[in-house]
């Protein structure tokens, strides 16, 4: 079972507030975990940091109740550079694929790209969602994203359902422990977890 699927049968029905998050969205359509929850009425925020993704994103949101948002999620704010993963068309990452992008496939040198790298600008998750009530919220930013969870955590940000991407056992570990306090394990699919606010939080 697809991700995306795995999402919509346990939240669609369940009581919270009818408004899904998303970053990074791609296209929209493309391996996109709340594309079905827009289609059947939910709100939504799509994010997503790239030009040439986001272009894309503009031209699949007809029809559906859904804000866009170019930039990238960090946990500070301002310009820093993108980039792009040199085997996988349309992967970017804040992080350079020399370090940990795709660790273990981050095979040979970075192709030259005149698209990249890219200055982009990047926004706390706090500063782009305030108080928002979340029904459900994706996080799948290439490497980033225990960075990302730690400052959620310190935040007032606090989905109902959350669903995290990790490419290591030690991350997992890592944004298991940043959330148990108030999150409960739902389950686990491939290299996503998905969590759900514990009752009485």
């Amino acid at each position: 079972m697809k991700l995306s699927e795995m999402i919509y049968d346990l939240v669609n029905d369940l009581p919270i507030p009818k408004y899904a998050v998303e970053f990074g969205a791609l296209d929209g359509v493309r391996n996109s975990n709340i594309r079905k929850l827009l289609e059947n009425g939910w709100k939504g925020l799509w994010i997503e940091p790239d030009a040439t993704n986001f272009a894309n994103l503009k031209n699949n949101i007809e029809g559906l109740d859904v804000e866009i948002l170019n930039v990238a999620v960090s946990n500070k704010e301002g310009m820093t550079t993108l980039y792009h993963h040199p085997r996988f068309a349309g992967k970017s990452s804040l992080v350079h694929p020399d370090q940990r992008f795709f660790p273990g496939r981050a095979l040979g040198k970075v192709v030259p790209d005149d698209k990249y790298p890219q200055n982009v600008l990047c926004r706390r998750l706090e500063t782009i969602l305030g108080t928002r009530e979340i029904g459900y919220m994706s996080i799948d930013v290439e490497d980033f994203d225990t960075v990302v969870v730690e400052d959620m955590m310190a935040s007032v940000v606090r989905p109902h359902v959350f669903s995290v991407e990790f490419r290591e056992q030690s991350a997992f570990d890592t944004q298991y422990e940043l959330v148990q306090n108030e999150y409960e394990l739902v389950d686990r699919l491939s290299n996503d977890a998905i969590y759900k606010l514990k009752a009485g939080i």
